[in-house]
């Protein structure tokens, strides 16, 4: 059942700018089209290897200039 929440959410957040980065699992079959917003896909039965999918599109997000405005240089530097 889709979380109206997570609509406004993502909705609040695209109408301020800010990126988006959204995770499901990969047996989700709900669709949704939120523009230019990349979806990752983590399977339920391997989180490590979520963890570490989500550690890396963290890290590579953090790491573009354009992003540095929203705080993300710590992610950057710990590495």
């Amino acid at each position: 059942m889709p979380n109206p929440i997570v609509y406004y959410e993502i909705g609040l957040a695209d109408s301020l700018g800010k990126p988006i980065l959204l995770f499901k699992q990969g047996d989700d079959t709900r669709k949704a089209e939120f523009g230019r917003t990349q979806y990752y896909e983590y399977d339920i039965t391997d989180l490590a290897a979520g963890c570490s999918m989500l550690s890396d599109a963290l890290t590579t997000w953090a790491a573009d200039k354009d992003h540095l405005p929203f705080g993300s240089k710590a992610l950057v530097d710990r590495g």
